[in-house]
C-alpha cells in the first residue's frame, strides 16, 4: 500500500454529487419525521405552553426515518469510498456484502447518537416555535382561535424552513464521515502496519476551514493511535465520536501508506 495523491478536484466533483443526492433525502426524511407535529398542530388548540408541552408527551417521532437514510448512505457513500476495497475483493478476502454488514454495523453503533440528536432537535425546535406563537399571542390579546389559526397557517412553513436548511448540513457533514469512515474501515482490513495521514482541504472557503488553522495537515498516525485535534482525540476527520464543532461541515479527507 502507498500514499496516493490527492486529486481534490475529483473529491469535490464525487463528494457534490453525494452530498446533493443526500440533501434531498435528508430533506425528505425530516419532513416525513415531523409529520406528527403536523398532526398535533392541526388537531389541537393551544391554549398555554404549557399546552404545547403536554401535547408533546403524546406524539412520537420515528427515528427510524432518519436511519433508514443513513443506512442507505453507508451502502451508497461507503462502498464508493472505501479505500483500496477492490485489491481487498480481488483476493476474495471480502465480498461487497462483507463490506455493506461492516457499514451497517458503524450505523448501529456509532451514528445512533447522531440520529436521536436529529430526532430530539426537531421536537424542540417545534415545541419551541409553538410556544412563541402562543406565548405572544396571548401577551397581544389575542382570542385562542386566532392564535391557533396562526400557528397552523406559519408552524408548519417555518418548520419545513428549518428542515430545508438542517438537511443540507447534515448532508454536507455526514458524507464527508461516510467517507472518511469507509476508507478508514478498509484500511484497518489491512492490519496495524499502515500508516493513515490527515489531509486538509486546499481549495475555495475551505482553505481557512478550522484543520487548516490547527495545522492538521499532513499529520500521520498509526492504525491504532488517535489524532489530537485541538485538545480533542479523533481517529479520521468527521470521526462520529468526535463533537459538532470538530465534524460539522469538515472537507477533510484520510489517505494511507505502509508503515517503515
Amino acid at each position: 500500500m502507498t500514499k496516493k495523491m490527492i486529486n481534490w478536484k475529483h473529491i469535490q466533483r464525487k463528494r457534490g454529487i453525494h452530498e446533493r443526492r443526500y440533501n434531498r433525502k435528508f430533506r425528505t426524511a425530516l419532513n416525513k419525521l415531523s409529520a406528527p407535529i403536523f398532526e398535533l398542530i392541526k388537531n389541537n388548540d393551544f391554549t398555554s405552553p404549557e399546552d404545547v408541552d403536554m401535547g408533546f408527551e403524546l406524539i412520537l417521532l420515528d427515528g427510524n426515518i432518519i436511519k433508514s437514510v443513513y443506512d442507505a448512505m453507508y451502502v451508497d457513500v461507503g462502498l464508493t469510498w472505501i479505500d483500496n476495497v477492490d485489491k481487498l475483493i480481488q483476493k476474495n478476502l471480502f465480498t461487497e456484502n462483507d463490506w455493506n454488514k461492516l457499514l451497517l454495523s458503524a450505523v448501529e453503533g456509532e451514528v445512533a447518537e447522531r440520529i436521536v440528536s436529529i430526532v430530539n432537535t426537531s421536537r424542540n425546535r417545534a415545541k419551541k416555535l409553538i410556544k412563541k406563537e402562543v406565548a405572544e399571542g396571548i401577551e397581544r390579546g389575542e382570542a385562542i382561535r386566532d392564535i391557533n389559526k396562526r400557528i397552523n397557517r406559519v408552524v408548519p412553513v417555518g418548520i419545513r424552513k428549518k428542515n430545508k436548511f438542517r438537511a443540507l448540513t447534515i448532508a454536507l457533514t455526514e458524507v464527508g464521515t461516510v467517507q472518511s469512515q469507509a476508507s478508514f474501515i478498509g484500511a484497518k482490513q489491512f492490519g496495524t502496519d499502515v500508516i493513515k495521514i490527515w489531509n486538509t482541504a486546499p481549495y475555495g472557503f475551505a482553505k481557512e476551514e478550522r484543520h487548516n488553522k490547527m495545522n492538521m495537515n499532513g499529520q500521520e498516525r498509526r492504525m491504532d493511535e488517535m489524532f489530537d485535534v485541538g485538545g480533542e482525540l479523533m481517529r479520521f476527520p468527521g470521526d462520529p465520536r468526535g463533537s459538532a464543532a470538530n465534524t460539522i461541515n469538515c472537507n477533510c479527507v484520510m489517505t494511507y501508506k505502509a508503515a517503515v
